[in-house]
């Protein structure tokens, strides 16, 4: 809780240089840790009054963290901490922002101190260290006292340094040691316990100088080597301190405690598979020590061992941890748990988060986002309530807040949430993102372009803003600025499936389809278990007809989420360019079902209903569409298509007509109202609507193909050929073009081009009636009979009531001598 006194981290910093990191800071520890923090310079802005509070606060919290930027080590009550958090012997973080000297930090000079650029390399670097320390052998002091020698008689006086130490009382210990060190110069274990005493005191030459000394009267004391390796693992000394840990193990290949502090080491360096191995042989000696189970499943969790991952964080909360390590352990869980949408469990470690530390506001705050995501929002509400109750002044919270209600279209609610949020941090580019999203929603995209830029300015290294500008930008079709963010967000991390994804999905609507394939086979490959990818992928694929690798796609996304009303919706597309009709109802209505508000479900299906002939209920699907989306263009064309095909002929140009009120440069509505001009004979109209849609969309080959066909009726045949030939240019996979074309050809004389064209329609599919009858009249005419009767019967094969094919067959038959063969067709 924020500027409570019972805090588990202190933060102290100069206000009129460091507030904005140190609050930066707070935020991120806060959601990243589940760790309260305490900021000094909130209270003491406010006078001296609030002193016993920051007397407490640093009386109880568990790590100080000191953030020194310009003028820092001037002001009294920063210099005051620190002193209070020397003499309390609190474990200590320094933080020197890039370009303030290390000469003008006074008698910090000796201590560890991390230089860093900005306030998200600050976080970054203090949560990692955080994490470390909490997580870290060298805290747990037992290790730290014990040897191979365990066994053997300790005196009095050694005991009573060790209950020193475990105690705290450091100063205590010291002059005990400095006084067995005097007596007794050449053992190396009072160099030992000196070395880890310093190190306790942050003392951290000196720490190294006992540890010198002990490894210098005894060259072959394993536990030295480890405890040193530990010192300078915290001092970042990496190289050295893999070396200690070598000859640690060298000596000793059976200490347990070696193996699990040389793995943390390879894991802060991301070594992972080598500190895998490490604590396995930890474990191997030593299967009951929880913290052990919990870095070898952060490790594995890393290694993306999700399954062994899960087991190995479960065997570390089974023990009896303490409630700091619980805390960490459980908090790193939950990162697993929301990765693999195993939403039962992560809430059954957030109820024991809460059972160990009740009063902890983030907890409550990242609980209320697994509920958010788990999509339990009036229990995510009630969660982010209690959190503001707890810390009303987060600007975390009301963001987090802001998105549930945006979530659950409480739309005002969720701006007074955004807005709120910015007047507490008027510096979270978090906050400007997420308020970005919700009025991209809202269509007020030109306040939406105000907020990302606002959080790019403030964080010019999130890929996850520039991902979400670039989702804004594509949906108001500026695609070349939302690639130009797409890639930019690749480019700061090219590990995010997500980016990928959303920049497939650009792609595909730019109809760049080979580059949108790359992008959702690289979101696939760091995301398995991406339901929304494989989703669009299969939108992709049914797009190019790769239909039974569209339908894996589907089948992959419906397993990973079975109630999602879209993916049913879309397999339900891809099953019905396939003609499996029954199992695309089963979709769509699946759709509906869980979604009955889904009007482009009702449209689609109505669609389909409409070819079915089932024309009763596709009137209901398209009526019901049109009530929930009244503004849908391609619903008023689709109805009308229907309703031309029942001969309602006004009722088809009224839909037509609304199609193009509501968006006049759609070319399938042209496409749509030039048939129908077509059939009412009013050819000037017809060839004026083809050449509209040909116009406003001259990259879809329907337009040419279909203006083709009106124009071979009209026996315009030059034109239709030019026609078909550039619908050829656009798409070659199309058998009914190379179908019409043929049929050009053959009218024209023109047999071999005609044999040609018929050849490829029939390569592409094999099943059409009109196919295997023009090809079969071709063979006809060119005297090859008994091919052409081949393709004649299997045009009646698939329609017994195909009159011309039966005239045809009985013509073929008859100049084979053949008639009687006939009969069978006539019964």
């Amino acid at each position: 809780m924020e500027n409570g006194p019972n805090c588990d981290v202190f933060i102290s910093y100069k206000v009129s240089t460091g507030q904005s990191d140190a609050k930066h800071l707070q935020r991120s520890i806060s959601e990243d840790c589940n760790y309260s923090c305490f900021l000094s310079g909130v209270s003491l802005k406010n006078g001296d009054e609030f002193q016993p509070v920051i007397d407490e606060a640093l009386q109880n919290c568990k790590y100080f963290i000191l953030v020194i930027t310009a003028k820092t080590m001037k002001s009294k009550a920063v210099l005051k901490e620190i002193d209070e958090a020397f003499k309390l012997h609190k474990k200590m973080f320094i933080y020197r922002k890039e370009g303030e000297s290390l000469k003008n930090t006074g008698d910090l000079f000796k201590f560890q101190q991390t230089i860093y650029s900005d306030k998200y390399d600050l976080a970054h670097k203090a949560i990692n260290d955080l994490e470390n320390e909490i997580l870290n052998a060298k805290n747990n002091l037992e290790n730290k006292l014990k040897s191979k020698n365990d066994n053997q008689n300790r005196t009095r006086t050694e005991l009573e340094i060790f209950d020193l130490i475990k105690s705290k009382k450091y100063i205590e210990a010291k002059n005990l040691l400095d006084t067995q060190i005097e007596n007794n110069p050449k053992n190396p274990f009072y160099y030992l316990i000196g070395g880890i005493l310093f190190e306790l005191l942050h003392e951290y030459d000196k720490a190294k100088e006992m540890f010198e000394k002990a490894l210098e009267l005894d060259p072959k004391y394993a536990h030295a080597y480890d405890n040193y390796g530990v010192l300078l693992t915290e001092l970042k000394e990496y190289d050295k301190a893999k070396e200690m840990f070598e000859k640690a193990l060298e000596l000793d290949p059976k200490n347990q405690a070696t193996y699990d502090n040389y793995g943390v080491l390879l894991t802060e360096l991301k070594e992972y598979d080598k500190a895998k191995e490490m604590f396995e042989k930890a474990l191997e000696l030593d299967m009951l020590d929880p913290l052990i189970y919990g870095r070898y499943a952060i490790v594995l969790k890393e290694l993306k061992e999700y399954d062994k991952a899960k087991e190995m964080f479960e065997k570390a909360l089974n023990s009896n941890l303490k409630l700091d390590e619980n805390i960490l352990i459980i908090s790193t869980y939950l990162k697993l748990l929301n990765k693999l949408n195993d939403y039962d469990k992560a809430k059954e470690m957030f109820e024991k988060a809460l059972e160990l530390d009740p009063k902890n506001s983030a907890i409550y705050n990242n609980y209320g986002i697994l509920l958010l995501n788990a999509k339990e929002h009036d229990k995510a509400k009630e969660m982010f309530e209690k959190a503001l109750e707890l810390d009303p002044k987060n600007s975390s919270i009301y963001n987090n807040y802001g998105l549930l209600l945006k979530d659950i279209q409480n739309y005002d609610k969720a701006k007074e949430m955004f807005e709120k949020a910015l007047e507490l941090d008027p510096k979270y580019a978090d906050i400007y993102n997420n308020y970005g999203i919700l009025l991209g929603e809202l269509k007020e995209y030109d306040k939406a372009k105000e907020m990302y830029e606002g959080a790019l300015k403030l964080d010019p290294k999130s890929s996850k803003i520039y991902n979400n500008y670039g989702l804004a930008l594509k949906n108001i079709q500026n695609y070349d600025k939302a690639k130009e963010m797409f890639e930019k967000a690749l480019k700061l991390d090219s590990e995010i499936s997500e980016v990928y994804n959303n920049y497939g999905v650009l792609l595909t609507e730019l109809k760049e389809y080979d580059k949108a394939k790359e992008m959702f086979e690289k979101a696939l490959k760091l995301d398995t278990k991406n339901q929304i990818t494989y989703d669009n992928y299969g939108i992709l694929l049914t797009e190019l007809k790769e239909y039974d690798k569209a339908k894996e796609m589907f089948e992959k996304a419906l397993k990973l989420d079975s109630k999602n009303s879209k993916i049913y919706y879309n397999y339900g597309n891809v099953l019905f360019e396939l003609k499996e009709y029954d199992k695309a109802k089963e979709m769509y209505e699946k759709a509906l079902e869980l979604d009955p508000t889904h009007s482009r479900a009702y449209g689609r299906y109505g669609h389909m209903l409409g070819k079915l002939k089932e024309y009763d209920k596709a009137k209901e699907m398209f009526e019901k569409a049109l009530e929930l989306d009244p503004k849908n263009s391609s619903i008023y064309n689709n109805y009308g298509v229907m309703l031309k095909n029942i001969q309602n002929y006004d009722k088809a140009k009224e839909m037509f007509e609304k199609a193009l009120e509501l968006d006049p440069k759609t070319g399938y509505a042209y496409d749509s109202y030039a048939v129908l001009f077509a059939l009412r004979k009013q050819y000037d109209k017809a060839k004026e609507m083809f050449e509209k849609a040909i116009y406003y969309t001259p990259e879809d080959y329907r337009h040419y193909n279909n203006y083709g066909t009106f124009l071979l009726k009209l026996k315009d045949t030059q034109k239709a050929k030019e026609m078909f030939e550039k619908a050829l240019e656009i798409e070659k996979t199309d058998f009914k073009v190379y179908l019409n074309l043929g049929d050009v050809f053959y009218i024209r004389g023109e047999y071999d081009k005609a044999k040609e064209m018929f050849e490829k329609a029939l390569e592409l599919q094999e099943d059409c009636v009109h196919s295997n009858l023009c090809y079969g009249k071709l063979l006809k005419s060119q005297g090859d009979l008994k091919n052409a009767e081949k393709y004649i019967k299997r045009a009646l094969d698939l329609d017994i009531d195909c009159a011309e094919a039966c005239f045809e067959l009985g013509a073929i038959l008859k100049l084979q001598n053949k008639s009687t063969e006939l009969n069978r067709y006539m019964d």
